[in-house]
């Protein structure tokens, strides 16, 4: 939380410079947890603030900066413009326009008061604001023939000119907030507070260091940092050259899912982003087992009575139920459902369940038992009581639906999390050679083992360090072997990383009960399965961790 703070406070400081929102956000971002709605408008209400307490503060009367409001809002107009738009502007455009509105500075032949005063200065002024999305090169330019008096009302002016802006943003921001973004009241309060007192003090160290009338000098580096930094952070790059992070989190069957690629189309990645969600919803919405009017729950209530014409969606899943059924010599087995009521891992049982209720669980379980046509894409249950549940597979298998889905729009760098069922995709970020992706010690799950270069590879976890239950001082984990009806201890963690998220997910719960000798079987005839096998033996304290394929250091 006090790194997140800081970061806070910075934001608010850099405000000043015009470095929000731009890569250096991207990296604030990153570092700070700042992507969340709720704190993004915690730190832009409190950068607000900050430069409305600066106004105030000045000698110059704070009702005279007033009518500078609506070219602000001109501004604003021009971002959104630019944000639906496919338009961008690169270097060499960028460092044009600069440079002739620096040129017209030096060619005018009125007094620089006057220059103030002219109301299609400010006009031109809050379009080309908007045009790289930073005002930091029109401020500093508006300086080049500045005195203390003059500076600090086109800083004033300036400042007024970003009030509109800053409730853009916080608006747009406060729109997007959704239950997902779980962040403490103390801590939204805290970034609001510091973004405001950073605002501030960005703001007056400016007043006292660049406006100070002896450094004449710096009219002239003004106009060159002006250049550079208007680059460095525009939003809109060369089309070749730059390419934007965007990112988008949500909640998708039961946990935390973020969709983050890099492209040059801010249009064409937010579109892509939306229908990711979409893809997960809908994928929801069929396969849940807790909602009421997905296919799974109509199969599971209806299909011992007649067969169940499946769609699209259960059928893939179930055709990958199945290969895995028989690849695992039945450990994987998606009607598992009723022995993992009966030990009630959720809920937390205090008593083992009897031989009785184990075997009449049992009964109930079974992939064989299904009554499957092929032909006609229908199944049937056995009895009452049978269910089918996904949940050790879909999560895979939509990482890999959305994967195909951003390929089909051209996005090919990225990277999928849905709940730990991780997708990188197959190029590499800016700057980058792949995606470091840290894996957990199962024995420390506080702890990242190891941190692997991953390109095109979907990474899944099985372990009993999460969810598991203690009866009679004996651990016993959520994973239950289907075939004996009791939890599984052949191991304390398996990662699986190959090319296709669905498989991730199918193999490492099925290696998780079955152990080494199904990882060396299937590792042996499937060269792009990496595998990573730890336990730690009860008696004697032992760790065994064996690694399968080339992707491990």
């Amino acid at each position: 939380m006090t790194l997140t703070l800081f970061y806070s406070f910075l934001a608010g400081f850099s405000e000043l410079f015009g470095l929000l929102p731009s890569r250096v956000w991207e990296v604030l971002g990153k570092a700070a947890k700042l992507y969340s709605p709720i704190f993004n408008t915690a730190v832009f209400a409190g950068t607000l603030n900050g430069v409305i307490l600066y106004l105030m503060g000045q000698k110059t009367k704070f009702k005279e900066c007033l009518p500078l409001l609506p070219y602000g809002l001109l501004g604003v107009f021009s971002i959104y413009f630019l944000d639906q738009s496919s338009f961008k502007i690169g270097l060499r455009s960028g460092g044009f326009i600069i440079l002739a509105f620096t040129a017209c500075f030096y060619m005018l032949k009125s007094s620089h008061a006057a220059v103030l005063e002219n109301k299609k200065i400010w006009g031109v002024a809050a379009v080309l604001m908007a045009v790289p999305y930073i005002p930091v090169g029109l401020c500093l330019l508006t300086l080049v023939s500045f005195d203390f008096k003059a500076g600090r009302k086109v800083l004033r002016n300036w400042l007024a000119m970003q009030i509109p802006m800053l409730l853009f943003v916080i608006f747009r921001q406060a729109m997007e907030i959704s239950s997902v973004d779980k962040v403490g009241g103390l801590e939204i309060s805290s970034a609001y507070l510091l973004s405001c007192a950073g605002s501030f003090l960005g703001l007056r160290l400016t007043l006292k260091l660049i406006l100070n009338k002896k450094q004449d000098w710096l009219k002239h580096v003004l106009a060159a940092v002006g250049c550079l930094i208007l680059y460095m952070t525009s939003r809109f790059g060369d089309v070749t050259v730059h390419e934007q992070l965007y990112a988008i989190q949500f909640s998708s069957m039961g946990t935390a899912c973020e969709v983050t690629v890099w492209h040059e189309s801010k249009s064409t990645a937010e579109e892509a982003l939306k229908d990711s969600k979409k893809l997960f919803d809908h994928i929801e919405a069929t396969l849940s087992t807790y909602s009421n009017d997905s296919e799974i729950t109509a199969l599971n209530e209806k299909a011992h009575i007649e067969a169940h014409k499946c769609g699209q969606i259960l059928w893939q899943n179930l055709m990958i139920a199945e290969a895995g059924w028989k690849a695992s010599n039945g450990a994987f087995d998606v009607t598992i459902g009723p022995l993992v009521k009966l030990w009630g891992i959720k809920g937390k049982r205090q008593e083992l369940p009897s031989q009785q209720e184990i075997a009449d669980a049992k009964e109930l379980v079974g992939f064989d038992k299904l009554i499957i046509d092929h032909k006609k894409r229908t199944v049937k249950l056995p009895k009452d009581g049978f269910k089918i549940d996904f949940g050790g597979l879909t999560k895979g298998w939509a990482v890999d639906q959305v994967r195909d889905l951003l390929y089909s729009k051209g996005i090919t760098k990225g990277l999928i999390n849905l709940g730990g069922n991780i997708y990188c995709l197959k190029e590499a970020p800016p700057n980058k050679e792949s995606y470091k992706i840290g894996i957990k010690n199962p024995l420390k799950p506080a702890e990242l083992s190891m941190k692997l270069p991953l390109l095109g590879q979907g990474v899944a976890t099985s372990g009993n360090y999460e969810q598991f239950i203690m009866i009679e001082g004996k651990r016993y984990t959520h994973i239950i072997d289907p075939r004996t009806g009791m939890p599984v201890d052949a191991a304390d963690g398996v990662t699986v990383i190959s090319a296709s998220a669905t498989w991730c997910d199918v193999l490492s719960t099925a290696f998780f009960i079955e152990g080494e000798m199904l990882i060396e079987k299937i590792s042996s005839e499937n060269p792009g399965v990496n595998v990573w096998f730890l336990k730690k033996e009860h008696q004697s304290g032992e760790v065994i961790s064996k690694h399968f394929g080339p992707v491990w250091p």
